[in-house]
This record gives structure tokens, sequence and C-alpha cells, in this order.
């Protein structure tokens, strides 16, 4: 049968990192370059967070914006304008078997 990635990937990387899906893709896919949107979640250790000062600052990326100081130099880029469509900041409690979770996780 198909290799288990998750399980496997999950394994070696740290208790605070997780893989939760994959798909395949032709090999000749360029994350990169032939993705057309992206999905990101963050997680932050708990602390003495600005929930507020986070969202207002989100709500400031949310739109069209040219992000040139913050991408690598590479000639076959030619626009650094992107769009964000939303950016959402809530807390949120960690898995239970994951840094901060209830629970420990089992070597598996």
């Amino acid at each position: 049968g198909e290799m288990d990635y998750v399980r496997v990937l999950n394994r070696v990387l740290p208790p605070d990192v997780r893989v939760v899906s994959w798909a395949p893709v032709a090999a000749d896919f360029s994350a990169r370059f032939d993705a057309t949107s992206r999905t990101y979640h963050y997680f932050f250790a708990r602390g003495k967070l600005d929930i507020a000062a986070m969202r207002d600052a989100a709500r400031r990326l949310v739109g069209e914006h040219d992000y040139r100081n913050f991408c690598k130099l590479d000639p076959n880029v030619s626009s650094f304008v992107r769009r964000i469509s939303a950016f959402e900041v809530r807390p949120v409690e960690p898995p239970p078997g994951t840094v901060g979770g209830a629970g420990r996780r089992g070597a598996g």
C-alpha cells in the first residue's frame, strides 16, 4: 500500500511541529510558482500576547500590497504584489499530545 507520509514525517518532527495532510502533485509542480493560493496557520506559545494589537496589525495586511522587502531577490519574479484575503487572530487551545496540550503523545 501507499506510505503513510503524515505518520512518517511526524515521527521525526519535533512535537510542536505537525504535518496534518498531504496531496500528490505532478513531478514538475513548483509549490512556489504554480500554487494559486496558500493558507497558513501559525500558533504561538501562550504568554502575554496583546491579541488586540495583533488583530490591528493583521487587519492592516489584508488587501493588495507590495511585499518586495520581504522577498528573496529572484530574476524570475516580476511582481511582488500579493493579496491577503483574510487574516484572523484568535486564541485556541492546543490539541492534546502537543506542547502545551493535555496528555502526552506516545512514541507511536
